[in-house]
């Protein structure tokens, strides 16, 4: 169970990280 919130928080990093970047990079 531990292992699953850990895979959790680190998909919720990645989608913080590709915002930033669709952040960075206007269309």
């Amino acid at each position: 169970m531990i292992a699953q919130v850990i895979v959790d928080g680190g998909v919720q990093q990645i989608g913080k990280g590709i915002k930033r970047l669709e952040n960075m990079w206007p269309d």
